[in-house]
């Protein structure tokens, strides 16, 4: 950054484009800017990801799930990983749509339920999701 000779040096501004050549142009169009900063950070802290989940980050939302799931990095809660998986899958993530079909399954967190497991696992199936479509048998 240049200045004129005498003039007090200017404060760096902000870039969005560093953003973007970090590889987080998708985060940041779906997600806005912290779901972008998110998406740079080589191992985000719980916090940082649920912010991002909580504004519609559909890979925080699924990584929120799983750490969930297996109490990775907060406690073990199948409630709320199903929770996590069904606002993914609302916004039609096949992962995220074959987990919470594999959840109600098992009876995990949501109340068994073999209609909510085949609507889930078929609309994975249709994505093209091997495992859903294997378990549907098709």
């Amino acid at each position: 950054m240049h200045s004129s000779p005498g003039a007090p040096p200017r404060a760096p501004r902000f870039d969005p484009a560093v953003v973007v050549r970090r590889g987080a142009r998708a985060a940041v169009a779906a997600g806005g800017l912290l779901a972008g900063l998110w998406a740079c950070s080589p191992t985000p802290g719980v916090d940082g990801l649920r912010l991002a989940a909580e504004q519609g980050d559909v890979e925080a939302q699924i990584d929120l799930g799983s750490r969930y799931g297996a109490g990775r990095g907060v406690r073990r809660d199948d409630a709320e990983a199903a929770r996590w998986f069904r606002r993914a899958a609302e916004q039609g993530l096949a992962a995220a749509q074959g987990r919470l079909g594999e959840m109600y399954l098992e009876g995990r967190g949501v109340p068994r339920s073999d209609a909510e497991a085949a609507r889930w696992l078929r609309r994975a199936a249709e994505q093209g999701l091997a495992a859903a479509q294997g378990q549907l048998g098709a």
